[in-house]
């Protein structure tokens, strides 16, 4: 048995025990979070796939008479409250250990699993129903259009450590294309990080290096990032220039 619907923001599952009807929760569960705009999906999938196998594994006990529940629901921009119920009798959730199992230690590791995954984890009195709350914050990505002679750089996201090399190698790429001009748009960008940061300057001082005639612009900048780049003195030593955003 395995029924879905949805509606306000909330997709819901009834599902019997079958390991097998687990793949169905996770492929209707992808399309429902691509309306969000969630494209980092691993996480997800793994607090899906082991709360749902747990409950059909250990809560019910594999018996297909009984069923598992399912709910998803998005709680604004990609934040989501994931609540997943079974009719066993529960388990003496106060009990569990949520560290990660060292290695060679025989010890579950599906709960810290999901534990590690997730913003908050809530049990209910008996420990049948598991509330799950999840913030999924996508990867930065680059999109790169060329306006003349001029690059133009847009990230989808944040600017921190984690996509840092990606933008490294991303601008080297044009500078050994003959790139001299460039233009990024921070439109979608909150937070720059120190390495980040540095990265821009590194890149900088490269071009400064190579004695041709350069530009860099960073457009559509935030007060917050316009006061960091300020700061830095990034509108100065290293001729950025900097456009507020509109």
């Amino acid at each position: 048995m395995f029924q879905a619907s949805e509606d306000q923001g909330t997709i819901s599952f009834t599902l019997s025990s079958e390991a097998a009807l687990v793949d169905r929760v996770v492929t209707a569960s992808k399309d429902y979070l691509a309306q969000f705009g969630v494209t980092h999906l691993p996480d997800i999938i793994i607090v899906l796939r082991e709360l749902l196998m747990n409950a059909i594994e250990h809560g019910n006990g594999n018996d297909r008479s009984k069923t598992v529940s399912c709910k998803i629901t998005n709680l604004g921009a990609t934040r989501f409250q994931i609540v997943i119920e079974d009719q066993g009798a529960g388990f003496n959730h106060a009990a569990c250990d949520f560290s990660m199992p060292k290695a060679g230690e025989a010890r579950s590791r599906g709960m810290p699993l999901v534990n590690s995954c997730c913003d908050q984890l809530e049990f209910n009195a008996s420990g049948n129903r598991v509330t799950a709350f999840m913030t999924i914050i996508n990867p930065t990505g680059f999109t790169l259009v060329v306006d003349g002679d001029v690059a133009v750089i847009t990230p989808t996201g944040d600017l921190t450590a984690a996509c840092a090399d990606q933008l490294r190698q991303l601008l080297l790429k044009e500078v050994d294309a003959g790139r001299r001009r460039f233009r990024c748009d921070l439109s979608s960008v909150r937070d720059l990080d120190s390495v980040s940061l540095s990265v821009l300057v590194a890149f900088a001082q490269l071009l400064r290096g190579t004695g041709t005639p350069y530009a860099i612009s960073l457009v559509n900048c935030s007060q917050d990032l316009l006061s960091l780049f300020r700061l830095t003195r990034l509108d100065q030593d290293f001729m950025f220039t900097l456009v507020a955003r509109a």
